[in-house]
Parts: structure tokens; sequence; C-alpha cells
């Protein structure tokens, strides 16, 4: 995986990602998106609650999470997510934030997206993976 980030300097985050889905395997992009979205939900949880990261867990959380995941997609079942009671707040001015989300199908498919506003919540930009259909 070094590899890929040294390759990979000075491309935009999603060209980035792109990349990795079509680098490696399945289990490794399974790997690291599971690590990626505890780490995500590590922060979120430490950020808006105050809740700290408990180091014995970057390893086998993750790892749970994604076996729980695997057997769902060999059952057939959709694993059900959280809503967020966070409300959208307006950046400060200067600074553009940017709003993420991804999707995961039944088909093997993904979906992947982000939207940047500023302080008067204008549109800035949009992105997604390239498909490739």
């Amino acid at each position: 995986m070094a590899a890929c980030f040294e390759r990979h300097q000075g491309k935009t985050c999603m060209e980035w990602v792109q990349q990795v889905f079509e680098d490696f395997e399945e289990s490794m992009v399974e790997d690291w998106c599971s690590l990626l979205w505890y780490f995500w939900n590590e922060r979120n949880a430490h950020y808006f609650n105050g809740v700290k990261l408990d180091e014995m867990e970057i390893v086998p959380r993750p790892d749970m999470v994604l076996q729980d995941y695997q057997q769902h997609q060999r059952r057939g079942e959709a694993v059900e997510s959280e809503s967020s009671t966070v409300a959208w707040q307006k950046p400060a001015a200067g600074v553009v934030k940017i709003s993420t989300d991804a999707g995961v199908f039944p088909n093997g498919g993904v979906a992947l997206g982000a939207v940047g506003r500023e302080q008067e919540m204008k549109f800035i930009f949009a992105a997604r993976p390239q498909d490739k259909r």
C-alpha cells in the first residue's frame, strides 16, 4: 500500500481512492475501507462527543466490523446504518466545508461522493469517482 501513496502523490483524493479500488484485490480494499470507516467514526466520536480513542481497539474493532459486513453480504442482508442527529453547520469565513457519503450495494457496487460549500452555503464543487462502464 505504501507504493500506492508514493505513486499517487499530487493526485486528488478521489483519483487516489479510485486507483486503490483498481490496483488492489477485494480483500485488501475491504480492509482498507473498514479502517478508514473506523478512524472516521472515532474522529467524529471524539470531535462531537469527546470520546477518546481506545488504542487497544485500533486493529480488532475494524476487523470485527468488516467480518459483520461480510456475513451480511453472504446472506444478502442489508446492514442498517445509524442516522446522524448532528445538523450541518456553516463553516468559518474563508473555509470550504466538505460533506462526504458512501454506499455499498448488494450487487457489489459502491458509490462515493463529496460536496463542498462555503460560509454562505453556496455550492463550490461536487466529486465522485469516474464510472468506467
